[in-house]
């Protein structure tokens, strides 16, 4: 029987700054590609046979041999960017979406997006940047020379909430004004939890075809937006001399700076992968680290430059991790501890008694000490056969 295999439809668009194409495909990922590729990719938009794919792949690279074909249209497989024919349909449907991004919905579309943004585009000109970030910097300088750093008022935390809430929104309607203002296109701004917290998100994938200084500035206009929020702040502050204004707007450029924290995926993340050209930070970090631990080549600089970020950053993952661990320890200890203490009846009422903070809790702290086993226990079994592959090795030479 022949299986038949077939390219999830695509759209692409070349880059600005390098000569490839990024390519859209109808299933939600997005790849980097040669014109090569996307000649493989177009011709496996009609079902093909292996054996047709690889004679097709053998005319267009004809210096490539046997072996490296096989390794292309394993990758290409690999990725799900060329399906069976057969599970096509099912595979065509099924989204997918972020990892890191759970139960994500979304809150505008398309055209309410570009609807909303066309308003704020004037934000971009140059002129108008300069005048919002002196007016900011003259704002500070004026709150320091007159020593305003004491809050006498209480702010309500419904009104932080609030606050932080519009702050988040208008956050988001930057990244998306600025994709608008280079000329691509916005599919949604939703919400999500990353880090069992709420955020919002807006969907500016398309700015992959973007020059890289553009794509920086596109992950920098949420902070823009932000700062822009905290300038009217400011205003109303000295405005109706009301401390509460002043509070907020520094509680929110704590929050901008917490943005450009490089280690969680927020703003900062999104910058430094830009400045590194890089697409996919867990995929090209794992390869990475998979070449430097077997030795099998040679890294260059930009190379080494992405295998310390993917460290690191998995390393400030681990950090969030234990740091809720260490959060939810006492209460769930606390919890255990008196169901074991109580006995009959009292056990049963205990249970039903509990409440859904000390549930969440305690499933909160199985999930995230499941995570860290698991991933223990891969990184155990990479070492244990790279140790059983030397130990083997040196066997077989003193035979």
């Amino acid at each position: 029987m022949i299986v038949f295999y077939k390219t999830i439809p695509f759209t692409s668009i070349q880059s600005e700054e390098e000569d490839f194409f990024i390519v859209y495909f109808e299933n939600g990922q997005i790849v980097k590609c040669n014109a090569y590729l996307i000649n493989i990719l177009t011709f496996c938009l009609v079902q093909k046979s292996i054996y047709h794919i690889d004679t097709f792949i053998a005319e267009s690279l004809p210096s490539f041999n046997e072996k490296q074909r096989k390794k292309i249209l394993n990758d290409l497989l690999s990725l799900k960017i060329i399906q069976r024919a057969d599970k096509f349909l099912i595979s065509r449907r099924n989204k997918i979406e972020p990892g890191y991004l759970k139960n994500n919905f979304t809150l505008i579309t398309e055209k309410q997006v570009k609807r909303i943004t066309s308003r704020f585009l004037f934000l971009f000109r140059r002129e108008v940047v300069c005048v919002i970030l002196v007016t900011l910097m003259i704002q500070m300088s004026y709150h320091y020379w007159n020593s305003i750093v004491f809050i006498d008022e209480t702010v309500h935390i419904k009104t932080i909430i609030l606050v932080t809430a519009l702050s988040v929104f208008f956050h988001e309607i930057g990244h998306a004004t600025a994709c608008q203002f280079y000329g691509k296109k916005v599919s949604k701004i939703g919400g999500g939890f990353y880090l069992f917290r709420p955020v919002m998100f807006a969907d500016v994938s398309q700015i992959w075809s973007l020059n890289k200084m553009k794509r920086i500035k596109v992950s920098l206009s949420g902070i823009y937006f932000e700062l822009v929020f905290v300038v009217f702040l400011f205003t109303l502050q000295l405005t109706f001399n009301t401390d509460i204004f002043l509070f907020l707007g520094y509680l929110l450029m704590t929050q901008s700076l917490w943005n450009l924290n490089p280690l969680i995926r927020s703003d900062g993340y999104w910058i430094v992968t830009d400045s590194l050209d890089v697409l996919n930070l867990n995929k090209e970090g794992r390869i990475i680290w998979l070449d430097l631990l077997q030795r099998t080549k040679k890294l260059k600089v930009k190379e080494w430059g992405v295998a310390i970020y993917f460290f690191l950053f998995k390393c400030g993952t681990l950090i969030l991790t234990i740091i809720y661990m260490c959060h939810f320890y006492k209460p769930v200890k606390d919890l255990f501890y008196s169901i074991l203490q109580t006995n009959g009846l009292n056990y049963i009422n205990r249970l039903n008694t509990l409440e859904y903070k000390e549930v969440l809790g305690v499933l909160i702290f199985c999930f995230l000490l499941f995570r860290i086993v698991h991933a223990l226990c891969i990184v155990g079994v990479y070492f244990s056969r790279k140790l059983k592959s030397i130990i083997y090795g040196q066997k077989t030479e003193v035979k």
